[in-house]
C-alpha cells in the first residue's frame, strides 16, 4: 500500500511508538527515519557549555545521528535536517517522495498547546499524503482504563 514512509524522530516516547507503528504495520515498505535539529536551541546550549566548560558540548544533530545509525533497521534510511520542525517534516515529506508520514505526537491541551504549539499538527494541516499520529496513552489510576479512551455508549431505553 504505502512505499515510502516518512518517520520524524524527537526521541519521545511517543516518537518511539510511531517508529515501532511504522515498522509493524509497513514492515515492507522503505521508511526514513528523520530529525529535525532546531538550531536555536542548539545555539543556547552550546554557547552555555562553552562557557562553563571552555569547549561546546555536541550539537543535538550529532547526538541524533549517533542515535538513528543505532536505530536503524532494514529497509530504512535516515537523515538529519537543521530548521523548524514542521517546515522540515514538510519539505523532507515533499522532497523524498513520501507517501505517508507517521509521527508521534505529545497531546498537548490548552496552555500548554497553546504555548509550545503542535509540530503534529502543523504537519497534519500542512501535508499533502497521509498522516497517522501515534500518541501514547497511559492508563489512569481511577479508571484503569487508558486516559482519553472513550467509554462506549450504552444504549438508551428507548433503543434508539
Amino acid at each position: 500500500m504505502f512505499e515510502r514512509i516518512l518517520v520524524p524522530l524527537d526521541f519521545s516516547t511517543s516518537a518511539a511508538r510511531a517508529l515501532d507503528t511504522a515498522r509493524t504495520h509497513f514492515p515492507g515498505a522503505h521508511r526514513r527515519l528523520l530529525y529535525v535539529a532546531d538550531s536555536r536551541r542548539d545555539y543556547a546550549a552550546s554557547a552555555l557549555d562553552l562557557l562553563e566548560s571552555g569547549h561546546p558540548a555536541a550539537s543535538s544533530a550529532d547526538l541524533a545521528r549517533d542515535e538513528l545509525e543505532r536505530q536503524l533497521e532494514a529497509n530504512e534510511t535516515m537523515q538529519v535536517v537543521d530548521g523548524v520542525p514542521a517546515e522540515e517534516i514538510l519539505g523532507v515529506a515533499r522532497e523524498w517522495g513520501a507517501e505517508l508520514i507517521v509521527m508521534g505526537t505529545h497531546g498537548r491541551r490548552g496552555l500548554a498547546h497553546l504555548v509550545l504549539g503542535s509540530v503534529a499538527e502543523a504537519v497534519v494541516r500542512g501535508a499533502t499524503v497521509p498522516v497517522m499520529t501515534v500518541r501514547v496513552v497511559q492508563a489512569t489510576a481511577k479508571t484503569e482504563e487508558p486516559a482519553g479512551r472513550t467509554l462506549p455508549l450504552r444504549p438508551s431505553p428507548s433503543g434508539g
